[in-house]
């Protein structure tokens, strides 16, 4: 296939640094329930929250990342800051993973007298954490912008492309991640690999961020705030108009582009939520189960994380290359299918990957019954690993489809001049996904265990209910797809067909007082300089 748009030019430095840096921060979040759970002795509810707070204020913080390369840095100049930052927080987890005195005493898993870390050890820790947390969110929220602005959208054929070019963007970001679990997860020397990051993130020549002028036309939802583009005749004619109190049309309108994607951007967080599970629970079930594929070759613990990885990026290219066409010749949509029912298959398939998840649960606890393994927590139980691929596999596919149909859905519906702030949303969902299920393990752990009882969630999973805990989730993932095919059906996409490069001058709306009410009927006016 031929690409047209001069954005491929630039494109391999772009998923260069998307590589690299995914596999630098996800090389922490992977492996960071297991160093807290077995290295800084926390218990297995509060080592997944460490990790689902980590995971979250990372993405939540795309959010400021963005907002400062829209408003005050350019793209470049955010991901340059932002990537130092990265580096430094980096190193930092290093040296609190690396020196004896900044870790608690080893001792038998479970074990009584194991000690907790300390206040100055969790103080570098969790430092390093969040300072890498603040620049990996700045690189992520404009690192697939900084390439996207090179299509042209009023082209058929770069629209196109577009959808290909987000596709290939997290293909890139699924293999920085199964580097990070394949290659990177092991090893307490990271400067090899900061080295080559930095080298990577120097590659990245200062790309055109020009803006191009353009015009949104008005549009009759969320009317109450057409009042703000009403011209009042009553003022004195001198009285200078301040831009609080009067906008344009397409100022008005951007901000009903926002308030229009917000309900959908809310109906992904459960769908994040479910996939959280896979760096928590899901990766504690799997560490417990017989991960043998030969005599000779075992899955590490670790790397059970890859599975829906691996899924993704065989599963991507297939979805691009021959799902996409077949899709787009009995459609006529450019993608096959439009971004909103490419982001319900994915909430479908999160459904049914807990459904599943509950049902091989039970299995695994029926299969450590029948072998005396229930306490026995370290003990591994004889039950193959391929068992918890089916849910892996599932989740993988469900990650597919909405991470990209709502990366390409913010980045191609928001407002041009905050386009690397909307993008950053599907972060900011996946944020907070992260922090649902915190609160949700919170949840669970307070009610379960009251009466003295261990509960769904506790250190020994032998003895818990999991199975339960996922049931619980594809419920709420089942009330959150009716609340998004509400909101989709009520969606109105947006006309690109008013975005010229070559722009007429923007209008306000002017206050006919015999029709003040109907804005429908309300006339036009250049702009007065």
């Amino acid at each position: 296939m031929a690409f047209t748009s001069r954005a491929w030019r630039v494109a391999p430095f772009i998923f260069a640094v998307v590589t690299l840096e995914q596999a630098a921060s996800f090389s922490i979040g992977i492996n960071l329930f297991t160093f807290a759970f077995n290295t800084e002795h926390f218990s297995l509810a509060t080592a997944a929250n460490i990790v689902t707070n980590f995971m979250g204020t990372m993405f939540l913080l795309t959010l400021l990342g963005g907002l400062v390369a829209d408003l005050w840095w350019s793209r470049f100049k955010t991901i340059v800051v932002s990537g130092v930052l990265e580096i430094l927080g980096i190193l930092l987890v290093a040296l609190a993973a690396s020196i004896k005195s900044l870790t608690p005493p080893e001792c038998q898993l479970l074990d009584a007298s194991c000690k907790s870390a300390t206040s100055s050890q969790k103080a570098v820790f969790f430092g390093g954490l969040y300072l890498l947390a603040l620049g990996a969110g700045g690189v992520k929220a404009n690192i697939a912008t900084m390439g996207a602005v090179h299509f042209d959208e009023n082209s058929p054929v770069e629209k196109k492309e577009l959808g290909t070019y987000f596709n290939t963007y997290f293909i890139h970001f699924c293999v920085g991640a199964l580097i990070a679990i394949t290659a990177l997860v092991y090893t307490q020397e990271n400067v090899s690999f900061e080295v080559g990051y930095l080298i990577a993130l120097g590659c990245m020549g200062p790309l055109d961020d020009s803006k191009m002028g353009y015009r949104i036309e008005h549009t009759d939802q969320f009317t109450f705030l057409d009042r703000a583009a009403i011209v009042d005749y009553n003022s004195p004619p001198t009285a200078q108009t301040s831009p609080w109190k009067l906008c344009t049309v397409t100022q008005v309108e951007e901000v009903k582009l926002i308030l229009r994607i917000l309900p959908i951007f809310a109906s992904t967080i459960v769908l994040n939520c479910v996939i959280a599970q896979v760096q928590t629970v899901t990766l504690q079930q799997g560490r417990t189960m017989d991960r043998r594929i030969t005599k000779s070759f075992e899955i590490p613990p670790a790397s059970v994380a890859a599975l829906p990885v691996v899924f993704m990026i065989i599963a991507l290219p297939i979805y691009d290359r021959i799902f996409v066409p077949i899709a787009r010749r009995v459609t006529g949509h450019e993608n096959g299918i439009t971004y909103l029912q490419r982001i319900s298959v994915g909430l479908l398939l999160a459904i049914a990957s807990m459904v599943v998840a509950a049902l091989v649960e039970k299995k695994r606890i029926r299969v450590a019954r029948e072998f005396g393994l229930l306490d026995s927590p370290t003990a591994r139980v004889p039950l193959k690993i391929y068992w918890i691929m089916i849910q892996y596999f599932i989740i993988g596919l469900a990650d597919m489809f909405t991470f990209v149909g709502l990366m390409e859905f913010f980045y191609r519906e928001a407002p041009e001049r905050v386009r690397n702030m909307s993008t950053a949303l599907t972060f900011v969902s996946l944020s907070l996904g992260y922090f649902l299920s915190s609160t949700i393990v919170d949840i669970v752990k307070s009610v379960t265990t009251k009466g003295g009882g261990l509960g769904w969630l506790p250190s020994n999973i032998n003895r818990g209910n999991i199975s339960n805990f996922y049931l619980l989730l594809a419920s709420v993932s089942a009330v959150n797809f009716v609340v998004y095919v509400a909101c989709a059906r009520w969606y109105r996409y947006r006309d690109h067909s008013d975005a010229d490069s070559a722009l007429d001058r923007d209008v306000e709306l002017e206050d006919a007082p015999s029709k003040a009410t109907d804005i429908g009927s309300v006339s036009k006016r250049p702009l007065m300089a």
